[in-house]
């Protein structure tokens, strides 16, 4: 090998686009329940926020959210910085949301699915992934939901997975 190869371990240095450092930096002095708009980051950034930097601001909402501060696009106008409580209800919804959805077309595809052309490993495979969405479907309704949350007793609302799950084999 030659002294001009460099060296395996010497990895690239990731260094954050200046929008983006930018971006994160006006983001981070909104406060809590306060709307910054697009048309204020097109100001600071000197060119049309959603036509030019909208990129940026992502990996900037993704960054700030490693610390814990979250934040709602409001259509049309810019981002909402999200309370600790909106956090939690707006996180629930969009995974149960999305849960549902995800179950519903996964077994809509295995649904349409001929099990009988399948070799008994891939048959297996689709059973057991039936059996998990189905699953997700039982505890991702707001039923479920609403059965799990009358039955947290403490305070900081931890239920082990056990006892939700017993909690559900009663009704079978």
């Amino acid at each position: 090998m030659s002294d001009s190869t460099p060296d395996i371990d010497e990895r690239p240095q990731f260094q954050k686009h200046p929008d983006t450092s930018l971006i994160e930096r006006l983001l981070r002095t909104v406060k809590v329940g306060e709307l910054i708009t697009y048309d204020q980051l097109s100001e600071q950034l000197g060119r049309d926020y959603r036509k030019f930097c909208l990129s940026h601001g992502q990996s900037a909402r993704r960054s700030l959210e490693k610390a814990g501060v979250y934040f709602l696009a409001v259509p049309n106008e810019g981002y909402r910085r999200l309370s600790e409580s909106e956090k939690i209800t707006i996180t629930g919804r969009s995974r149960l949301r999305n849960a549902r959805s995800q179950t519903r077309k996964g077994l809509a595809v295995i649904g349409r699915t001929n099990l009988s052309e399948l070799d008994d490993a891939t048959r297996r495979e689709a059973l057991t992934t039936v059996s998990q969405l189905q699953a997700v479907q039982l505890f991702a309704s707001g039923k479920s939901a609403k059965k799990i949350e009358s039955k947290l007793q403490d305070s900081n609302m931890t239920l082990a997975l056990g006892q939700t799950i017993a909690m559900f084999q009663s009704e079978s």
